[in-house]
């Protein structure tokens, strides 16, 4: 069993009102620090998902 969440880095995008225009949405690096220091989460495991996100992508070409 895990006891930590690994430390990574998201690219999240984040409005910026300062930009303007029809994108005012700047990059932000959001860490799992940030997420989940002295916090407890979990995960949930389904067959279900796995089935749909896994078995049923289009297979890539050879």
């Amino acid at each position: 069993m895990i006891t930590h969440v690994p430390d990574m880095t998201f690219k999240t995008r984040v409005r910026d009102d300062s930009i303007g225009g029809d994108n005012p949405f700047t990059w932000y690096d959001l860490t799992t620090d940030e997420l989940f220091a002295n916090k407890k989460s979990g995960c949930v495991f389904s067959t279900r998902c796995l089935y749909t996100n896994l078995f049923k992508q289009p297979s890539p070409s050879l």
